[in-house]
């Protein structure tokens, strides 16, 4: 007996499914579904509404449902595809080629699935992307399948026919570039329809509109998951600033950017160098008062640096040849101290109106990184002076 632990999630209420999704193989929600289980497993509103008009770019928008989608990856779920109605269908995944390939690999095609396996496949060769890179690390991988042009009769039932379609034929054997291709060309086949879903569909048409999706599929991300997330949540950092950096990670905290696209009406100036319009990236990386805290620890492990745009490219590339390095441990964890040591700082300017030198700043994150280091319990009898010399040695 065949068992199937593929599931399929096309829902708008999800309060009550944090526990389900460990069970989940495949969600299909559209954007608003997508937000809200994103919201749902984070515990808070912290992915608001998506809002773009009708020439948003691709590109574009999946940066915007990018960290959404990447929440339920982290969280379980191997593969997500996202319905974006007459902007079509982004399919993504976190396990590099393999994501193709589901649990359905001892599949038998027979039957009528045989023949509908072989027109498919002739039409769709299973080898659509190169897996030679692909196959070395896990990668978050989107590709996007653009809507198939079609006479619309009605609007209804096309979502249903687009996951049965995919069902369909991944229970044919189909792997899952091949079956989202068939669920688009069946949800054409449903809009063009009198019904909300076609009493019987011609192989060869569905296999013609399949190639058309297929050859059409374009890659809009492709980037290694291994630095960024281990970096955050597999460093020694306490659980709260690693929470802290994962948000900040996502461009989700309450900078003033932020409160100003919630409607909140407040001055935007960065509180911290009294110049610059406060932003994530601006506040923790780019801010001149930031460069002091940033120079010093680049100096202290003697190290040349260049700062990256981004919070999360700069979690990537940070370990770099510190890998093997057997201070590395401390290495991993100054991101999260810092950052932490600047946000603790601007809360307590913004709210507190407590300003501190930056000479005191900078003695407090020395002084936080090194009761973190002392807690690890890794170097025992550890002093301040010691712990200082131990950052600046960079021989292996």
């Amino acid at each position: 007996m065949l068992h199937l632990i593929l599931c399929f999630i096309h829902i708008c209420s999800v309060s009550n499914l944090y526990g389900g999704f460990l069970q989940v193989t495949v969600a299909s929600p559209n954007e608003d579904e997508l937000i809200a289980m994103a919201n749902a497993l984070s515990g808070a509103n912290v992915f608001p509404p998506i809002e773009r008009g009708n020439d948003y770019l691709t590109e574009s928008l999946f940066q915007k449902l990018k960290p959404a989608i990447w929440l339920l990856l982290e969280k379980g779920i191997r593969i997500v595809v996202v319905t974006l109605g007459s902007d079509g269908v982004f399919l993504c995944s976190k396990g590099g080629s393999s994501f193709m390939r589901t649990c359905l690999d001892r599949v038998k095609p027979y039957g009528s699935c045989g023949q509908f396996y072989k027109i498919v496949t002739s039409s769709c060769p299973p080898h659509w992307y190169g897996a030679t890179d692909l196959e070395r690390n896990p990668h978050l991988f989107a590709v996007h399948f653009p809507a198939l042009p079609a006479s619309v009769v009605r609007l209804t039932g096309a979502g249903d026919c687009l996951v049965g379609g995919m069902l369909a034929s991944i229970c044919a054997g189909l792997n899952v570039m091949q079956s989202v291709g068939v669920g688009i060309a069946a949800a054409k086949a449903a809009v063009e329809a009198e019904t909300n879903v076609p009493t019987t569909f011609s192989l060869d048409t569905i296999a013609d509109d399949a190639r058309s999706e297929y050859s059409a599929a374009k890659v809009v991300f492709n980037q290694s998951m291994l630095s960024p997330w281990k970096m955050i949540w597999k460093s020694r950092a306490p659980p709260r600033v690693a929470f802290f950096v994962w948000t900040a990670t996502l461009g989700r905290i309450l900078t003033i950017d932020n409160l100003r696209r919630r409607n909140v009406m407040v001055l935007d100036w960065c509180c911290m160098c009294k110049k610059g319009a406060e932003s994530v990236e601006h506040l923790l990386l780019h801010c001149p008062f930031a460069g002091e805290l940033w120079s010093m620890v680049f100096g202290l492990f003697g190290v040349s640096w260049v700062m990256p745009r981004s919070i999360l490219e700069l979690l990537e590339c940070w370990q770099g040849c510190f890998g093997k390095h057997r201070n590395f441990l401390i290495w991993r964890v100054i991101p999260h101290c810092l950052m932490w040591c600047i946000w603790r700082e601007r809360n307590g300017c913004s709210f507190e109106n407590c300003e501190r030198s930056h000479v005191k700043i900078k003695y407090f994150f020395l002084c936080s990184l090194f009761d973190w280091v002392a807690g690890w319990g890794i170097h025992p009898c550890l002093s301040f002076l010691e712990f200082l010399e131990l950052c600046s040695l960079w021989s292996p």
